[in-house]
């Protein structure tokens, strides 16, 4: 086996093939074998062990940008409450709960039902 390069380097050409230029995992996994002479079931293993690299990163990033959401929003409510806003404050709150996933809007669905044309469940009998 000929790996010169360092596996994130690897994983990270895995992640653009794959994620980027949409080839399949298969042929990854072809390609793997033939650029550094790697046996099948190695092949999957590194490409499984980039797809986990990936998730973790994208899991990472996400929390990054979610916590910066958060401070924004907690600044913004921190004014608001100096500025005795109370619905700003309110609104910054449910904000903060809803990306923390603490909140849950409430959603009413009402459902229109039409009269069928006849009834079968009843029978009308005037004897």
């Amino acid at each position: 086996m000929k790996i010169d390069k360092d596996l994130e380097i690897i994983f990270e050409e895995i992640i653009k093939m794959i994620y980027q230029q949409a080839k399949s995992t298969q042929t990854v996994v072809n390609i793997l074998k033939e650029k550094y002479d790697l046996q099948n079931s190695r092949a999957y293993m590194i490409v499984r062990e980039a797809k986990v690299y990936f998730s973790e990163w994208i899991n990472d990033t996400k929390g990054d940008t979610l916590n910066e959401c958060i401070q924004i929003l907690e600044m913004a409510r921190e004014k608001a409450l100096e500025a005795d806003d109370l619905k700003e404050v309110r609104e910054c709150t449910k904000e903060i709960a809803k990306l923390e996933q603490l909140y849950i809007e409430k959603i009413e669905h009402t459902v229109k039902s039409e009269q069928p044309l006849w009834d079968l469940g009843e029978e009308n009998d005037e004897d």
